[in-house]
């Protein structure tokens, strides 16, 4: 493969990666797969794994203690709410999740009252006992509109938090992964292989702007952020280094500069506490073992308990670590972040998101049929979803105890493959 076709190839990876948004959800997971893929199997391989990229997933959802506070997963058996190449599913009990991964820490709830035009209203379904198949297939274009998400989301160029509209002035290029902060907000843009994250004011202004950002977490609570800095060279490698900064409440920021650090990723934000991971070398391919900052101190610290970390819980307390991987697939486990006690493990997608109290793997619900690109816990019982089909793209809301589905945003032309999708949840 000659230099130009390779800088254009990791381009393009990064480029859909980034729009496909599966971050905080896919985002990383992805740009992570394809990286090591390339570094390990040359030209098939990274054909194969843009076409991986771009073909979105299902999601799962597993139960977190037998109940129906589930952990989610993301599949790219895959990582897990579970998602997966075309469904989304939820899990009970203690098997291990079979169609899908756990995915998200809870997001903070809004005092907002707003709904969508013409929205039924949503009530909560959580109860003891889930109702109806397991497994369902997704038609958007038959879905009822429902109420506005509940949690922050961008849709265009527009963030909406409740009531509160950010209208993002500044145009050039596309936007990726967004938190509400303060009166404002914070959103990665994506300008041709320049990845800037800009700090906005209520009005949508850029006030201040961070080079290179590669990755961005938002405490539970909302309250603080944290986000880690990625440079490549022409050729789509990693350069050495990262700096890795944390966003107070009060709009203070405190970086550390790490500069033999490569492919960091932010796992969790608590308090002045940012956790991430990292590769000591760009031919590393274990993720790297997950450490803890604490913004103004001088040094990172090892959780030797997880390894190879791929989500960890918005307390704190639980975190996903893989224990294996190769080309084809990967085993990875849950485990209590303090002793390392395993409560569940599964060979069939990586954890990405973790629900509260998740304690066990079995599956809750798989919502298939369509591809799904993000999802994020509105609360606990119910998912957002960014789905795509037939040339159009929604914010679907699944409720996990019915399985019933509605439309959170209205299906809208444009999709993520053709660069024109309109939807992005909260990081």
């Amino acid at each position: 493969m000659n230099e130009d076709l390779e800088r254009d190839l990791r381009a393009a990876l990064r480029d859909r990666a980034d729009r496909a948004e599966w971050t905080a959800d896919l985002g990383p997971a992805a740009i992570d797969r394809s990286r090591k893929i390339k570094r390990r199997r040359a030209a098939m391989s990274a054909a194969a794994a843009a076409a991986v990229v771009a073909v979105a997933v299902p999601v799962a959802v597993y139960a977190a203690t037998g109940r129906l506070d589930t952990t989610p997963p993301v599949s790219t058996q895959t990582p897990t709410m579970t998602t997966a190449s075309t469904s989304t599913a939820i899990t009970p009990t203690t098997t291990p999740p079979s169609a899908s991964a756990p995915l998200t820490p809870p997001p903070r709830t809004s005092t907002s009252t707003s709904t969508a035009d013409s929205a039924e209203p949503r009530t909560s379904d959580a109860t003891d006992k889930q109702t109806g198949p397991v497994r369902q297939r997704l038609d958007l274009a038959a879905l009822k509109r429902g109420e506005a998400p509940s949690i922050p989301y961008l849709e265009d160029r527009r963030i909406v938090d409740g009531d509160r509209v950010i209208a993002v002035a500044n145009s050039d290029g596309t936007l990726g992964q967004f938190a509400v902060a303060g009166q404002g907000a914070v959103a990665i843009r994506h300008i041709g292989d320049s990845n800037p994250l800009e700090v906005l004011d209520a009005d949508g202004r850029t006030t201040r702007e961070f080079a290179d950002v590669r990755d961005l977490r938002v405490s539970a609570d909302g309250s603080t952020l944290g986000f880690v800095t990625a440079e490549f060279t022409e050729s789509g490698s990693t350069k050495p280094g990262t700096t890795v900064y944390h966003r107070a409440a009060s709009g203070t920021f405190r970086s550390l500069r790490i500069p033999t650090a490569y492919d960091a990723q932010v796992h969790a934000v608590i308090g002045t506490t940012v956790y991430l991971s990292y590769e000591s070398s760009p031919t590393d391919n274990n993720g790297g073992e997950l450490r803890s900052w604490v913004a103004g101190s001088s040094r990172t610290t090892r959780v030797a308990t997880v390894p190879w970390p791929t989500a960890l819980s918005g307390d704190g307390e639980l975190a996903a670590t893989l224990r294996s991987m190769t080309d084809f697939g990967s085993c990875s486990a849950l485990v209590e972040v303090s002793g390392g006690n395993e409560r569940w493990d599964t060979c069939d997608h990586q954890v990405r998101e973790i629900a509260p109290d998740a304690r066990t793997g079995a599956l809750l619900r798989d919502w298939n049929g369509v591809p799904v690109l993000a999802q994020r816990y509105e609360d606990a019982d119910h998912v957002l979803l960014i789905a795509e089909d037939d040339g159009k793209s929604a914010i679907v809301r699944c409720t996990i105890s019915t399985g019933n589905c509605e439309l959170a945003r209205p299906l809208v032309t444009g999709t993520s493959m053709e660069g024109t999708d309109k939807y992005r949840l909260t990081s």
